[in-house]
Formats: structure tokens, C-alpha cells, sequence
């Protein structure tokens, strides 16, 4: 058990590190639009690849803060016919939603990979104003969606510590 406790606050300390880089994101994304801004509008000379970092640090946000959020349970719920039901009902339904989302992570990070591995094999790149290689674009997808894939299966077992716990 304190094994698990370990990888448990290992999971939670690369998560923060993740949620930490989606601060620094938002910063140089905030910095770099303005920057952006000044060089169309003012200097008359725009620069295309804040364009390109904006839309790739959009992205990475999404991915890197997702576990976050999961972990935060701050993501967006539907719970307006769950909270009607009885606490064991609702117990078990979130753990079922749960192992669900589990499996779908488990799913996006096995093609992920593959997909990123194919990249990293072709050595496919990215034709826009600054060219990158695809496959460590792609890497953030099956990395991120591995850490929700271990928060959906701790969000399970807690459910069902919960459900089992929860007057019949």
C-alpha cells in the first residue's frame, strides 16, 4: 500500500509540474500576442510564427492542464438527474463513468503512440511558417492522456470505496 501512496504522490507531483507549464503557456502566449500585435499594427511588420506558438500552446494547454482539471474534479459535469439519485446509485454511476473513461484514455494513448511512433518513423513535419517534426507535437496526446487514464482509475477506486461504504 505505501507503494501506491508513492506512485500515487509521484502522479500528483508530475501533474502539478504539468499544470505549472500551462501557467508558463498562458504567460509567454499573453506576452507574445501582444508582442504579435504591436509588430502588424504598429511597426508594420507581422511575425506569422506567433500565430503558429499560440496555436500549438492552445493545444498543449488543453492537454497538459486536463489532468489538472480531472484531478480538481473542476471539469465540466452534467449532474442534474445524478444528484436525484441515492448516494450508493450515484456511487456506483460515478464509478462506472469512471472505468469508461478510463478505457477511452487507455484507447486515445495506445493509438496516440502509435500514431507518434509512425511520426517519429517517417519523420513527417510540419509545413507552416516555422517547420517542426510532427511526432514530438503529437507525443503530448498519449503522454497527458496517460496521467488521465491513472486519475480516471483513482477517481474508480474511490467510487467504489464510496460505494461500498454508502448505506444499502
Amino acid at each position: 500500500m505505501k507503494l501506491l501512496m508513492k506512485i500515487g504522490t509521484a502522479i500528483d507531483r508530475v501533474i502539478d509540474i504539468l499544470a505549472t507549464v500551462v501557467i508558463i503557456l498562458i504567460v509567454f502566449s499573453l506576452v507574445f500576442i501582444c508582442f504579435g500585435v504591436v509588430m502588424r499594427y504598429f511597426l508594420h511588420r507581422p511575425q506569422g510564427w506567433v500565430v503558429q506558438f499560440v496555436g500549438y500552446s492552445i493545444v498543449f494547454m488543453t492537454f497538459l492542464g486536463a489532468p489538472w482539471i480531472l484531478r480538481a474534479d473542476k471539469h465540466a459535469k452534467m449532474d442534474i438527474l445524478v444528484n436525484y439519485l441515492k448516494p450508493r446509485k450515484q456511487a456506483m454511476l460515478d464509478f462506472a463513468t469512471s472505468i469508461l473513461g478510463a478505457i477511452i484514455c487507455l484507447i486515445i494513448v495506445v493509438y496516440g503512440t502509435e500514431v507518434t511512433v509512425d511520426f517519429f518513423q517517417r519523420n513527417v513535419w510540419v509545413a507552416d511558417v516555422i517547420e517542426l517534426p510532427e511526432g514530438p507535437l503529437f507525443a503530448i496526446i498519449p503522454f497527458c492522456f496517460c496521467f488521465l487514464f491513472l486519475q480516471f482509475l483513482g477517481k474508480a477506486h474511490r467510487h467504489l470505496e464510496r460505494w461500498k461504504a454508502s448505506p444499502k
